[in-house]
């Protein structure tokens, strides 16, 4: 009888010595822990308000007003997360990747704000979002062929006025990536495009600013012309 007691004694001294053993494996967290962040996937829409710290891609944030969120929160899911109709900082490092509206290859420099994005991503302690994927839906490669007359240049801005046959007028942007190419001259280089110059022009449109990123101009041959004489048609391609 005293043997039967004590091993009755033994299994139920033993079993509340494992309780809290099993109650902490259940738990994930024990009596005093603190319980880890666990980073979600999120994908957001929204405007481009500010560009932080653009001097190397590791140290560039954005600022974004969210305009939706997928998915929603989880409500048993503890920590900050993306909410619409707030601001919320974008962290870009060395892996993001940029593409345009129709997933054409992209990069920061292309940003402006006012630009409408979508971003993917992984959620963080503090609030912010480390991008994955970024969206420009602002940006879109000119499938026409611009063609006109170089009404003015900005050197300071290395952009210049682009007068269209109607009359309407275009900013193109000359970057160190645009093909410049100008009959007779060997190396042409952005301070060769005159005013007056009939310019073919292919680039990056921002649907927001109305601005051509170039990535071609090809000048033709010839003097630069008279503006007010000017003609200039335009083609598709």
């Amino acid at each position: 009888m005293k043997k039967i007691f004590l091993v009755l004694f033994v299994a139920i001294f033993s079993f509340t010595a494992i309780l809290p053993v099993l109650a902490k494996s259940n738990n994930g967290i024990g009596k005093g822990q603190i319980k880890k962040y666990v980073r979600r996937a999120v994908t957001v829409s929204g405007k481009l308000v500010e560009i932080k710290n653009a001097t190397t891609a590791t140290s560039t944030e954005l600022i974004v007003s969210v305009k939706t969120v997928w998915p929603k929160k989880a409500k048993k899911w503890e920590g900050t997360y993306p909410e619409a109709n707030k601001s919320l900082i974008v962290k870009i490092d060395a892996k993001t990747k940029f593409v345009r509206r129709y997933l054409g290859k992209s990069s920061l420099e292309e940003m402006a704000v006012g630009d409408d994005l979508r971003i993917v991503g992984k959620t963080n302690e503090d609030g912010a979002i480390s991008a994955t994927i970024i969206q420009n839906n602002s940006l879109s490669m000119t499938l026409k062929v611009n063609n006109g007359i170089i009404e003015s240049v900005n050197t300071a801005e290395n952009s210049f006025v682009l007068k269209y046959a109607n009359g309407k007028v275009l900013t193109i942007k000359v970057n160190e990536k645009t093909k410049i190419a100008i009959p007779g001259v060997e190396k042409p280089i952005f301070a060769d495009l005159k005013s007056g110059n009939i310019v073919h022009v292919r680039g990056i449109m921002n649907n927001k600013t109305k601005i051509i990123t170039a990535t071609m101009v090809h000048v033709s041959p010839g003097v630069p012309l008279n503006q007010n004489s000017a003609t200039s048609t335009s083609a598709s391609a």
